[in-house]
């Protein structure tokens, strides 16, 4: 497909609705979906979905790396350490990308897993202005991501997610994604230099689609491990300010008891018995009287008269 004939097949695709039930805004290029939706599914996996706040996962993390560090020795964890580092951070460390240029898409899809795995081992500094134009300073020079950091934010995102059920929309491809954007988020996305209308900008690039799939299905075999974990340090969190004042809440104004209404059963109903005519001798010549005559005889017999 040339580039004129695909330039016309987006141009003629954006006229239409986005393919989501009940959404009214234009699609993305080729895409069936527009830009929202196309973004959320990206970056969630899920057309619904929505990024897992940091806030929430941090301090899960903070515990689960410290359990993690205290039990190095423990043979579960120990396996999926090994595990991370062979197919995690060994992969980031290698020099050279696996294609200088890649053509098909699984070398496509290698290589951009490759960039963001790189990224995590050679972090970019942290650079602010330093008050002279045009000037900066680097503040703080991260240090390369480690097995049990991978190991932790992963447990973080799993038991965040078992607290707070709403935060995915399902247990397949949205928990996938979470794990990914858990690990892939450790460190600072790439900063690239591009050239707009407005002139020369700083752009943050996020990990693609396949990137995050793949990360994700990479330490999605290791949630036996971050289920146990997860177990182990669940007990002690420590409760936020919010769910402080919502406990202290309820323990002033405890909810009423629910009244539950007896059931009585309705009185039984006396048995009204039709009045019946006396029996009488069968008709013999008038349809209708003989068909009267049958029901009244049903009747007579059931009545024992």
């Amino acid at each position: 497909m040339s580039k004129l004939s695909l330039r016309m097949k987006a141009q003629e695709n954006s006229k239409r609705p986005c393919d989501v039930y009940g959404c009214p805004a234009r699609r993305k290029n080729i895409s069936r979906y527009c830009v929202a939706h196309y973004s959320n599914l990206a970056n969630t996996g899920h057309l619904e979905g929505r990024l897992i706040p940091r806030s929430t996962i941090k301090p899960l993390q903070k515990s689960a790396l410290d359990y993690i560090n205290a039990h190095l020795d423990h043979p579960l964890i120990t396996k999926a350490l090994d595990h991370i580092q062979l197919q995690i951070i060994d992969k980031g460390k290698a020099p050279n990308p696996p294609y200088l240029k890649p053509r098909t898409l699984p070398q496509i899809i290698e290589a951009k897993t490759y960039a963001e795995l790189r990224r995590l081992q050679i972090p970019s500094p942290i650079v602010k202005g330093c008050g002279i134009n045009g000037g900066s300073m680097i503040t703080e020079r991260p240090a390369p991501v480690s097995a049990a950091e991978v190991l932790a934010v992963c447990t973080g995102v799993w038991l965040a997610t078992k607290l707070n059920q709403r935060l995915l929309k399902d247990d397949g491809d949205s928990m996938t994604w979470a794990l990914a954007n858990g690990v892939l988020g450790l460190r600072m996305y790439r900063q690239v230099t591009a050239w707009s209308k407005e002139g020369r900008d700083n752009q943050t690039r996020e990990p693609g689609a396949h990137a995050r799939r793949t990360v994700g299905t990479t330490v999605r075999p290791l949630s036996y491990v971050f289920q146990a974990i997860a177990e182990k340090i669940a007990p002690y969190i420590v409760e936020t300010p919010e769910q402080a004042l919502a406990r202290q809440a309820d323990e002033r104004r405890p909810l009423p008891d629910a009244d539950v209404p007896l059931y009585v059963p309705p009185a039984p109903s006396a048995r009204v018995i039709p009045l019946l005519p006396p029996r009488y001798a069968r008709p013999q010549h008038d349809p209708h009287a003989i068909e009267v005559w049958s029901r009244l005889d049903a009747l007579w017999t059931k009545a024992g008269m």
